[in-house]
């Protein structure tokens, strides 16, 4: 909207630095899914009824953080695609010898009881709670490169959002963190609340976009 055209987002590592913190809360209840802060659109221009399935809200990494609320569906998704048709047979012949023990005991007992006969194979999955193996971060940069590493593992398509990493972290971090964010083919999106404008070397590795105190939409 005018005074500024609206841009694309690219892969790599995007910074945004946010003059007003107004701004910085408006965008970040957009980008967590309240649309009526605004409105996102896809690359084919429709409009995104569930922002969450084209954004993943990591947030702050100082804060409270876990990998497996952040990556775990994605993770359950990829275990299912390697799944062979003889290894799903085995789930499925698995899953109706329990079902029919469940509906017998209901019968049987004549309790007013409905045992659902839907196969699914990710909710069997996560009778073994999986969990995501990270490292042990050592400072807030260790917590961002196993973000990045993880996303890069589990081919994350949806666009990362972090606020305030540049704070956490040195210009050569950033610089070798937006490399290996291009490297994985991720989009990342940081929010920073500050009025500098950073750069990432000479390549353009890193788009930066100042945003003043102007009221902005993006589309």
């Amino acid at each position: 909207m005018p005074p500024l055209e609206p841009f694309e987002l690219g892969e790599g590592l995007n910074v945004l630095s946010v003059y007003s913190a107004q701004i910085l809360f408006n965008l970040t209840q957009l980008l967590k899914g309240d649309m009526e802060k605004g409105s996102l659109f896809d690359e084919k221009g429709k409009l995104c009824e569930k922002v969450s399935g084209q954004i993943l809200f990591i947030g702050d990494v100082a804060g409270e953080y876990s990998f497996s609320d952040w990556f775990m569906k994605t993770a359950l998704t990829k275990m299912l695609l390697n799944f062979d048709s003889e290894q799903l047979k085995i789930l499925h012949d698995a899953f109706e010898m329990g079902y029919s023990v469940f509906d017998a005991i209901a019968l049987d007992r004549m309790l007013p009881v409905t045992v659902s006969g839907e196969f699914d194979p990710k909710a069997i999955l996560s009778i073994y709670k999986p969990t995501l193996a990270v490292p042990n971060p050592e400072n807030f940069y260790d917590v961002l490169q196993a973000v990045i590493d993880t996303a890069g593992a589990l081919n994350e398509k949806r666009m990362l959002v972090m606020v305030h990493i540049t704070e956490y972290s040195t210009q050569e971090q950033l610089e070798y963190l937006s490399k290996d964010i291009k490297r994985q083919n991720l989009q990342v999106l940081s929010l920073e609340r500050t009025d500098h404008l950073f750069r990432f070397g000479e390549s353009g590795i890193g788009r930066s976009w100042y945003i003043d105190e102007d009221f902005v939409q993006f589309s």
